[in-house]
């Protein structure tokens, strides 16, 4: 079996806002707490950003100029379901917090919001990427130790109870 590293141990942010001061702010927030901030514009630098394989958390602005934060929202679930995904807007409305959460949010911040608030919601949405990044590898893990006892021969126990392997 290969050697595999457990991806809960990724710190990337990405940062998804057409205003360079909020993405400068929050990059620099989020630096100092030793994440690694992809901080971008559009929906072609954020496919970019989650290229690199390195993103536990998104922070989406709801409205850009040639996309909606849903349609990267998206993008973002297709590219990675464990990704937790923070929409943030200035234009809050029951109908779009109703919508981010039925396309996979983690969660919704209204602008202007206290960077004390944002940094708790960005902890809290890690510790749930962490999660669900551990789960998957573990899981990912058992099925490669099943698949190689079987591949010797071996039975694999039907109860997680089950200590011992059978020939």
């Amino acid at each position: 079996m290969e050697a595999e590293e457990c991806p809960a141990s990724r710190l990337g942010l990405l940062v998804v806002d057409d205003e360079p001061l909020i993405r400068d702010v929050l990059r620099d927030l989020f630096v100092g707490d030793g994440y690694i901030v992809y901080a971008v514009a559009d929906m072609a630098e954020a496919e970019e950003a989650l290229a690199k394989k390195r993103i536990a958390v998104a922070l989406v602005d709801l409205k850009l100029p040639e996309t909606s934060g849903i349609d990267i929202l998206d993008r973002i679930k297709r590219h990675d379901p464990a990704i937790s995904v923070i929409l943030m807007t200035g234009y809050p409305t029951i109908e779009s917090v109703i919508e981010a959460l039925q396309h996979g949010a983690c969660n919704y911040i209204i602008k202007p919001f206290r960077l004390h608030d944002l940094r708790e919601m960005v902890g809290r949405a890690r510790n749930a990427f962490d999660q669900r990044s551990r789960s998957e590898f573990y899981r990912r893990r058992v099925d490669q130790l099943e698949r190689f006892l079987r591949q010797r021969g071996l039975t694999v126990p039907a109860s997680a109870d089950s200590a011992s392997v059978a020939p």
